[in-house]
């Protein structure tokens, strides 16, 4: 599993990798700080069979010109079968209305949260054996 992580607070985006990495060792994580750092690779490799992530979860609010739904919409487009997962600390209201009129609307998780509850909406989003956390819970005291 491939994985993007977009998220300007660099403690946080540690934890996240550590978390998805404790949950599936074997997963890639790409790392970014902003939307703008990421985007133009996402945009040169629309047309490559071999690039894709499973899943992007992005903060909404980050550094430079383009927001986490700039970057929705640039997945929306070009790789429609990859999941998105949005933490951030703004409203649900606020959420729904940058969404609004999407075909398919992102799942959204406020922040602050626990690492559990993004593990399960991972586990989710992918469909994943729920039995997978537990052994890994189990491996992990």
């Amino acid at each position: 599993m491939r994985f993007l992580l977009v998220e300007d607070d660099a403690a946080l985006r540690e934890m996240i990798m550590e978390a998805l990495l404790d949950f599936l060792p074997d997963c890639e994580i790409d790392t970014a700080d902003s939307a703008d750092e990421i985007a133009p690779t996402m945009m040169s490799q629309a047309l490559n069979p071999k690039f894709h992530y499973d899943l992007i979860i992005s903060d909404v609010t980050l550094q430079g010109s383009m927001t986490g739904f700039d970057l929705w919409k640039v997945t929306e487009t070009q790789f429609p079968h990859t999941e998105f997962l949005f933490i951030s600390g703004i409203s649900t209201l606020q959420f729904l209305e940058k969404t609004q009129g999407s075909q398919r609307l992102p799942v959204y998780l406020a922040k602050p949260f626990l690492i559990e509850e993004l593990i399960r909406i991972v586990s989710e989003l992918l469909h994943l054996n729920p039995s997978q956390t537990d052994n890994q819970e189990d491996e992990n005291p």
